[in-house]
C-alpha cells in the first residue's frame, strides 16, 4: 500500500503518474484548431485565451497521458459539456449542513495512524483508500483499514494529481462515482474532488473545472453525503468567470455553510493571502472555510482575520514521529485563542 499511497502524493512531486484517456487524438500537432469565437467557453463564460494558454503551443503528442480536455480530444471535450449541464454553474439552493466541532486544528495522515491516537477528528486522502492502479478500494472499512479509533470523526480529501481526479471523472461520467464513495464505512464527511483551476491552465480548463466542482458538490450533497465544498477560483485571469467574486456569489446564493481549499501546492502563500483579501473579507462569517497544506505560520495568518477558519496538515506525520499527541494540542491550542 506504501509504495501507491506515496506515489499519488502531493509530497512527492518528482513521481509523473500516468493517467491514460480511453480516447487519444493522435498526432494533430499545432496550435488550437479553434478560434475564440467558436468556443463554447468564449461564448459562454470569458472574453478568450490569454496568449501563456498552454493550448497554443500544445503539440497534442501525447493526448492519452494529458489530465486536460481540449478540442483536440475528439468528442470528449463536448461530452463532458454537456454531461455537466454546460459550464454555467446551477445557482438553486442546495441543503448544507453548518461544521459543528471544537477543533481548529485537523491533522492529516495518508498512512495508518499511530497506535495511540486520540484525537477526535482526522484527515485521510482518497488515496490512501483506493488503488488508482487496479481501480478497487483497498478496503471498504476505512477505520480498520488505517487504524482510526472508532470515536474519531474521519474527513476524506481528494488532494492529489490531476491525471487521477481525471479517473474518478470517468466513473462520474459513467454513474459509478457516488456509488463507489457510498460503498466505504466509517467515513463522517467527504471533500468534493479538487478539480484544479490553475493560473497556467487555458480558460476552458479553468471554467470548466469551476463549473465541475460545484456540479459534483450538488450531485454529492443530494446522494445525502456531508460534504466540505471545493471551491477554486482564479486571482490571475479577471476574463474569466471564475473568479473569487463569482465563487462567493454562488456560494451565498446556494447556501452553502462549508467550503474547502488546498494549499500543498502553494509555493507562495503569503502572495495568495493578498490576493484573497477581497474573499476573505466578503466570505460570510457563518461558513467555515477548511484549508488543508499550510504552514503553522500561514495558519495563524489567515486565523488573524477570520474567525471561522479550519487547518489541516500533514506536519504530525511527516515531522512529528513521536509527540503527535502534544504537537496536534499545542497547534489547536493556539488557533483557538
Amino acid at each position: 500500500m506504501s509504495k501507491i499511497i506515496d506515489k499519488y502524493s502531493f509530497n512527492v512531486p518528482t513521481f509523473k503518474t500516468k493517467w491514460k484517456s480511453e480516447l487519444d487524438a493522435g498526432q494533430k500537432g499545432g496550435k488550437c484548431d479553434r478560434d475564440c469565437k467558436s468556443c463554447i467557453a468564449y461564448k459562454k463564460q470569458c472574453f478568450g485565451c490569454d496568449f501563456l494558454c498552454p493550448d497554443r503551443e500544445c503539440k497534442a503528442t501525447n493526448c492519452y497521458m494529458c489530465p486536460f480536455l481540449c478540442y483536440r480530444g475528439g468528442d470528449r471535450l463536448n461530452e463532458a459539456i454537456d454531461f455537466i449541464g454546460g459550464l454555467h454553474v446551477d445557482m438553486k439552493e442546495t441543503t448544507d449542513k453548518k461544521f459543528i466541532c471544537n477543533n481548529k486544528f485537523i491533522p492529516a495522515y495518508n498512512k495508518k495512524l499511530p497506535d495511540g491516537f486520540d484525537y477526535p477528528i482526522v484527515s485521510i486522502p482518497f488515496y490512501s483508500l483506493f488503488d488508482f492502479e487496479e481501480c478497487k478500494p483497498f478496503s471498504y472499512d476505512v477505520k480498520d483499514h488505517l487504524n482510526i479509533p472508532k470515536d474519531t470523526k474521519v474527513i476524506v480529501n481528494f488532494y492529489f494529481k490531476d491525471d487521477k481526479i481525471m479517473i474518478l471523472f470517468d466513473y462520474m461520467m459513467q454513474n459509478k462515482f457516488i456509488d463507489l464513495i457510498k460503498s466505504y464505512s466509517g467515513v463522517d464527511y467527504w471533500h468534493t474532488p479538487c478539480f484544479s483551476v490553475f493560473k497556467i491552465s487555458s480558460g476552458m480548463d479553468c471554467v470548466l473545472n469551476f463549473k465541475r466542482q460545484f456540479w459534483i458538490g450538488d450531485i454529492m450533497r443530494d446522494a445525502g453525503f456531508d460534504v466540505f465544498q471545493e471551491v477554486l477560483y482564479t486571482t490571475k485571469k479577471q476574463f474569466l468567470k471564475a473568479t473569487p467574486e463569482q465563487a462567493i456569489d454562488i456560494i451565498v446564493k446556494k447556501g452553502i455553510k462549508k467550503i474547502s481549499q488546498c494549499g500543498q501546492l502553494n509555493f507562495d502563500p503569503y502572495g495568495t493571502f493578498k490576493r484573497e483579501q477581497k474573499f476573505i473579507s466578503e466570505l460570510p462569517n457563518d461558513i467555515t472555510w477548511f484549508i488543508t497544506g499550510l504552514s503553522q505560520k500561514m495558519m495563524d495568518v489567515y486565523n488573524n482575520v477570520r474567525c471561522n477558519m479550519v487547518f489541516s496538515n500533514y506536519s504530525t506525520q511527516f515531522r512529528f514521529k513521536t509527540d503527535f499527541h502534544e504537537y496536534i494540542k499545542t497547534v489547536d491550542t493556539s488557533l483557538r485563542r
